[in-house]
């Protein structure tokens, strides 16, 4: 009888550690996929001066890149459903307002 106990919680264990397991694999995949994935909005890169770093360039035209990587960032983590959120859901809806904004801001610039 205690064997079958022992071996029942030896089973109970081996289960919670391959949950874990996978759980751990899904995390790290998730990171390899966003490191891999994801390519950062470079409409403000233009702007870099290749050997101070600074941003050189009119204020507009900075002003617009900066506008332009922003929208670019929302709508990345609007398609990746940021914090388990559909485009639906009221965190999505903001995304959609402020990227509006973005975008008008954007053609009063232009």
């Amino acid at each position: 009888m205690e064997e079958l106990i022992l071996e029942e919680q030896e089973l109970l264990i081996e289960e919670e550690a391959l949950f874990l397991n996978r759980e751990m694999l899904t995390e790290v995949k998730n990171l390899i996929d966003d490191i891999n994935d994801i390519k950062s909005p470079n409409h403000l890169k233009q702007f870099i001066h290749p050997q101070w770093g600074s941003i050189l360039g009119s204020e507009e035209d900075i002003r617009i890149a900066a506008l332009k990587d922003e929208i670019e960032l929302l709508q990345l983590k609007l398609s990746r459903g940021a914090g388990g959120m559909s485009p639906h859901d009221t965190l999505g809806v903001g995304y959609h307002s402020a990227i509006s904004v973005l975008e008008n801001r954007i053609k009063e610039l232009s």
